[in-house]
């Protein structure tokens, strides 16, 4: 086999083409992020973003789509929001994994959402973790008797919104920049009082949100999704969708409305929306965060862990990482630990904010 990298600018029709009648016989690559849209998009605002191109006997196999690291470090095209990864390859190919990453330029490719259907082509010794999905093949109803038993109480909670806020209107694939960008600004503010990195601190983030926004594609579009009582916006959500799935990505609301619930009236109105607009699937992301639980239907498994060249360099990228991680597992395995880390990152995001806030007022002073 030959693998050609190349900056995601250069892949011309023939291998969009090609990319796209792959993923169409693969329904295990369905996710929007592993659409050739996601990885041209995410190569505007990464000049890091290559694609590795394996062909055999004259015809295009399979595409690896990767950043490139220091230390010949590879991560998955858009890594820290991708919620799904994966080499993009016909569903009988034999790839040598090792060899590709040579052929790449790369000592060690670390992933930490790659599809669970690649697990024994790519690393059989990676972690497999549960990443909460919504059946929505079956229709709205359906999944309100099987389920629904846990929502009685958000249809009152809309009413009340109704009642005391102003008439609720839900809105699926809207244009509006506005909500969009209020998003952005919700979100940004939750991550710094929860103590997580702020990503729309992050200048092309935010541009790649924006040009995601306006991309209309059957493999992908993204997809805006409001909530509004009266002429407040309560909830908003903006999410990327491919002809069978939606994936959930940024979700924010006004916490002046928290009472009622109005991020979870959201979900629950989007669930009808994606069954009515023919999708089979809404995708949470992993996580354990409550809410998952209470709406999802069954899980899909994701991996996380590491390829590994034989070669020194590997090694040391792979033993750079170990420290962070064996902690990172200590806690994810212990609930207490678990619960105590939040608390502690949502004080240190408090104090983060009391801290703007006194500082802000004085920063045009001169």
């Amino acid at each position: 086999m030959k693998t050609t990298v190349c900056l995601t600018k250069d892949l011309g029709g023939r291998e969009l083409d090609r990319w796209r009648s792959i993923r169409s016989r693969r329904p295990d690559l369905d996710s929007p992020f592993l659409s050739p849209e996601f990885t041209l998009a995410v190569g505007r605002t990464r000049p890091e973003a290559r694609v590795a191109v394996v062909e055999d006997s004259g015809g295009i196999v399979a595409f690896f789509p990767f950043e490139r690291r220091s230390l010949g470090l590879g991560v998955p095209i858009g890594a820290g929001l991708s919620d799904c990864q994966a080499i993009i390859c016909e569903p009988d190919v034999d790839l040598d994994v090792h060899e590709l990453l040579n052929q790449s330029g790369l000592a060690a490719w670390h992933f930490d959402h790659l599809a669970g259907t690649q697990r024994a082509m790519v690393a059989p010794t990676s972690i497999e973790v549960a990443s909460p999905i919504v059946d929505v093949s079956a229709g709205f109803e359906a999944y309100l008797a099987r389920v629904g038993r846990h929502f009685r109480g958000l249809f009152k909670s809309e009413r009340k919104l109704s009642r005391e806020v102003g008439p609720v209107r839900f809105g699926f694939g809207v244009s509006d920049d506005a909500a969009l960008s209020t998003m952005i600004a919700w979100k940004s503010e939750q991550y710094r009082r929860t103590g997580r990195p702020d990503r729309f601190a992050n200048k092309p983030t935010v541009q790649l949100v924006r040009e995601l926004a306006e991309t209309s594609e059957p493999s992908l579009s993204g997809t805006l999704i409001t909530l509004h009582a009266g002429d407040r916006l309560a909830a908003v959500e903006f999410s990327l969708r491919s002809e069978t799935v939606i994936a959930g990505w940024f979700p924010a609301f006004d916490r002046e409305f928290s009472r009622y619930s109005p991020g979870t009236i959201h979900m629950l109105r989007t669930i009808e929306a994606a069954s009515l607009a023919g999708l089979q699937r809404y995708d949470l992301g992993k996580g354990d965060e409550e809410y998952k639980s209470a709406f999802k239907t069954g899980d899909l498994p994701v991996c996380e862990g590491w390829v590994v060249r034989p070669v020194a360099l590997g090694y040391v990228r792979r033993a750079m990482s170990m420290p962070q991680e064996a902690a990172l597992d200590v806690v994810l395995q212990h609930p207490r630990l678990r619960r105590a880390a939040r608390v502690a990152l949502r004080q240190i995001g408090s104090a983060r904010l009391t801290l703007e806030r006194r500082v802000r007022p004085s920063s045009g002073r001169k």
